[in-house]
């Protein structure tokens, strides 16, 4: 008779916590130069500068963390933002230290977010080149 229980519990171990996904949240990051977009599951109580950590190695590429400049549109406010300010076009900057907050679609202006072969993110985008459209649409960000 095997004994499946230690690696079972490693597994177990392994895996997160069903409570620390729920403090998760999904970040689309999208490039201004180009069409390549990232989805990243980062702590609801991340900073900017965390989350462009978190984009550096889901692309592949640690130096994004320092050289992309986060972007939000203007047009997306939340809050007492959203009562207090005009809406206007265009995109603002993000500092490292401020929190994320409700922001879920985030822009980067210098950086083409093209993904390192073998990363997380260059996976990611070979399993949404093999599903079926009809997929893709009920599985896409947040749209711009």
């Amino acid at each position: 008779e095997r004994d499946v229980g230690a690696p079972t519990a490693l597994a177990l171990m392994d895996r997160p916590s069903t409570m620390q996904m729920a403090h998760d949240v999904v970040v689309t990051i999208r490039s201004l130069r180009s069409l390549h977009y990232v989805e990243l599951r980062v702590p609801r109580d991340a900073k900017i500068f965390e989350v462009a950590q978190a984009l550096g190695e889901a692309v592949g590429r640690p130096e994004v963390a320092t050289e992309a400049r986060l972007l939000r549109s203007r047009s997306e406010h939340h809050g007492w933002d959203a009562c207090v300010s005009k809406v206007g076009d265009g995109y603002e900057s993000l500092q490292s230290g401020e929190a994320l907050g409700f922001l879920r679609r985030l822009y980067v202006l210098n950086i083409d977010l093209a993904p390192m072969p073998g990363s997380p993110a260059d996976e990611a985008e070979r399993v949404r080149a093999l599903m079926p459209p009809q997929m893709l649409a009920l599985t896409a960000g947040p749209r711009p």
